[in-house]
């Protein structure tokens, strides 16, 4: 029975240590930062935190540890930026109603400072025609905790996209009309 456990030891791949790992670590984010960019302190922060997550799932069977490390780190650092993109593009996409409201000369005068895109997205969030409302109502029975200022930027959002504009556009749009807010 003893020489069953200490055999079953012996076959099982050796789990490197973090400063064993700390070169691959590094390799596989710059090889990331190449191909997907981002900073590199922040990857290598992602990367340590995968690295600890593939320390721990790692069950014995494969037989190469550090094959299991650079998929898991990788993968890891593919869903750390997926997240950080999402997040940016909410941010982007963000009009603060409450800061239109609270201009002095009123909602309108940011009209004359803005480009025509930020102006007509503008336009739309100060007074959705009919369809935009429309867009709205169907968003709140498929999402009724969604708040009603997610519902109108996700409704005008969609409408300029059926329209034809490029995510580029409507995320230029939105994010000038935030900066011009005070």
């Amino acid at each position: 029975m003893m020489a069953a456990t200490i055999q079953q030891e012996t076959f099982q791949p050796r789990r490197a240590s973090y400063e064993h790992v700390e070169k691959l670590l590094h390799y596989i984010c710059c090889r990331f930062q190449r191909s997907h960019g981002g900073d590199y302190d922040d990857l290598f922060s992602d990367a340590s935190e995968a690295y600890c997550i593939a320390y721990n799932t790692f069950d014995g069977t494969r037989k190469n540890f550090s094959g299991w490390v650079y998929y898991r780190v990788w993968v890891g650092l593919q869903k750390c930026l997926a997240a950080r993109r999402k997040q940016t593009a909410h941010e982007t996409y963000g009009l603060k109603m409450e800061a239109l409201a609270a201009l002095d000369d009123g909602p309108y005068s940011l009209l004359a400072e803005v480009s025509n895109d930020a102006a007509v997205v503008l336009r739309l969030a100060l007074e959705p025609p009919p369809d935009i409302v429309a867009l709205m109502k169907e968003r709140e029975h498929e999402e009724p905790a969604e708040k009603p200022v997610d519902r109108r930027r996700g409704a005008i959002m969609t409408f300029l996209l059926e329209l034809g504009w490029t995510w580029r556009r409507v995320a230029e749009s939105f994010a000038e009309v935030r900066e011009a807010l005070p």
